[in-house]
């Protein structure tokens, strides 16, 4: 039996979650322990790490992930976003204004107006607004860009 955990525990850190239900199975009385015990393991790879905190829908372990992370945030921070609001709507700001930093073309423009529309369902459409308004005042001289924020809200403003 201890040859079966450890081969499944193998292939789920090898990327195989096929297996991962019996994994937790086999461990269903302390499952707790051990998954502590697997996090830690699965920390040597980030994408093994994040497909086992989603699979659990671990919001503390998520959060962690994001702050060493926080290019993913656009990805996750639906899952953190009930219990760590302002966090998750922080790292997601911020994240917009480090991919709004470099002057770019108007497609790169459209994909960080996409991540401002998501930012907008989940935070809400006041936040949505001063975000853009924000943009809109500190790129004045982009105006590819300001047209693509103006695009955004539609008749919201």
């Amino acid at each position: 039996m201890e040859e079966q955990i450890k081969t499944l525990e193998s292939l789920v850190l090898l990327g195989e979650f096929s297996y991962y239900e019996s994994l937790k199975n086999i461990h269903k009385e302390n499952f707790d322990k051990y998954y502590q015990k697997l996090l830690r393991k699965a920390k040597k790879k980030q994408e093994i790490w994040c497909e086992i905190i989603v699979l659990e829908n671990d919001v503390d372990e998520m959060l962690d992930y994001l702050r060493q992370y926080s290019d993913e945030i656009t990805e996750y921070a639906s899952i953190i976003r009930d219990k760590y609001f302002e966090e998750a709507r922080n790292m997601y700001m911020n994240y917009i204004f480090d991919i709004s930093e470099p002057v770019a073309d108007r497609s790169h423009y459209r994909k960080i107006c996409s991540h401002i529309v998501k930012y907008k369902n989940l935070f809400g459409l006041e936040e949505g607004i001063a975000l853009v308004d924000y943009l809109d005042d500190k790129y004045k001289k982009r105006r590819a860009f300001r047209e693509e924020l103006r695009g955004i809200l539609g008749g919201y403003k």
